[in-house]
């Protein structure tokens, strides 16, 4: 329980069961003194050049954050800006969202490999599928010269 109850600050009239529930899970997280936990030791990959078997490494609480803690899966990079990281989502972060929506993610091997694949031939699909609605030149349209002289 708080020692430091926010709903003992209101007055009389607003100290309501319904306020000491919403109070208490929420601004009586920061008006509490923190309770830190001094933690020393190794993250990251426990295999790999520079790494020997005798470091102190963070025990993790699943064996998915041990296996995949701090490892990239997809990024989104801004178009116009390519050292701008818009949106980043982990491995185990991919799983969970498969989970959330109802996939089956227990096995990766048959979640990320398929039969099939996607083909873009870098073709205008409108010009391609809409043939008929476009006037084609044999030779081209003739050429427009452009200079920079004045008129």
């Amino acid at each position: 329980m708080a020692t430091t109850r926010t709903v003992d600050l209101l007055p009389p009239i607003f100290q309501t069961q319904t306020n000491r529930q919403f109070l208490s899970a929420t601004l009586d997280q920061l008006t509490q003194e923190p309770q830190f936990q001094k933690t020393q030791g190794y993250i990251g990959r426990r295999v790999g050049p520079g790494v020997t078997v005798d470091q102190n490494y963070v025990t993790e609480p699943t064996a998915s954050r041990t296996n995949y803690q701090l490892e990239p899966g997809v990024l989104r990079i801004d178009p116009d800006n390519s050292t701008k990281i818009l949106d980043a989502i982990t491995y185990p972060g991919i799983l969970d969202a498969v989970g959330t929506q109802g996939g089956i993610n227990d096995r990766a091997d048959r979640l990320f490999t398929s039969e099939y694949y996607t083909f873009d031939p870098f073709v205008d699909y409108g010009k391609f599928v809409n043939y008929g609605q476009y006037y084609w030149v044999p030779e081209g349209p003739l050429p427009v010269d452009v200079s920079a002289t004045d008129i």
